[in-house]
């Protein structure tokens, strides 16, 4: 009995000192290159629709996001790190049939963050774009008038350069609603999607330095 148990304070021990797994490090690449530095990048898309949990249209003829890929990043997954930003986006023909026809301007507050927090799994992987805040204007002054914040989630495919924001499941939060007949409400929440039925709103990307990859 005393030769077991010391052998299983034995093990135990062994096990203590065991070093833990480490998680798999990725690494951000443009053009082939990890050299640590900012690549401007710029991201298109046609038709964008938006809802409210109330079922309220708004939709855009066109969007485009422009910013930076952070080259050299890192990422261990399920850890989420930043591996861009989003410093301007412009949206066009923005339009809230219910409302009015009322036509809208969308103002991008501050810089939204782009982070990875999953294993490529055949060039893809998948990540967050955090602290977004952006303001939604009707073009005649004091009709409607709102903010919008939160955050959505993405797909990133290197085979095809292509970014896919699927968030169908109201994450974004309205609030400081102005005017807007009641029809928008602080605490709504607004769906991101590519139309109907829900579909992700795919944006071609690009930068000045090449493809985007991690390995």
């Amino acid at each position: 009995m005393r030769f077991a148990k010391a052998a299983a304070l034995a093990a135990g021990t062994l096990l203590t000192l065991a070093p833990a797994a480490s998680a798999t490090t990725y690494t951000v690449a443009v053009g082939g290159s990890t050299t640590v530095g900012n690549v401007p990048f710029t991201a298109t898309t046609g038709g964008v629709e938006m809802s409210t949990n109330y079922g309220l249209p708004l939709t855009c003829t066109s969007s485009i996001l422009r910013g930076d890929v952070l080259r050299g990043a890192t990422f261990s997954p399920p850890t989420a790190s930043v591996i861009a930003t989003i410093t301007d986006s412009t949206w066009t023909g923005c339009l809230q049939p219910t409302i009015f026809n009322t036509q809208f301007t969308i103002t991008q507050v501050g810089t939204w963050n782009v982070k990875a927090d999953s294993s490529p799994v055949d060039g893809v992987f998948t990540g967050t774009i955090t602290n977004i805040d952006a303001e939604f204007h009707s073009v005649v002054d004091d009709r409607c008038e709102y903010d919008v914040t939160g955050t959505v989630d993405y797909t990133f495919d290197s085979n095809t350069q292509t970014l896919n924001i699927d968030e169908g499941n109201f994450a974004l939060t309205i609030s400081n609603v102005v005017g807007c007949f009641g029809e928008v409400m602080d605490g709504d929440l607004l769906d991101f999607t590519g139309g109907w039925p829900m579909q992700p709103t795919t944006y071609a990307f690009s930068t000045t330095g090449g493809n985007v990859t991690v390995q």
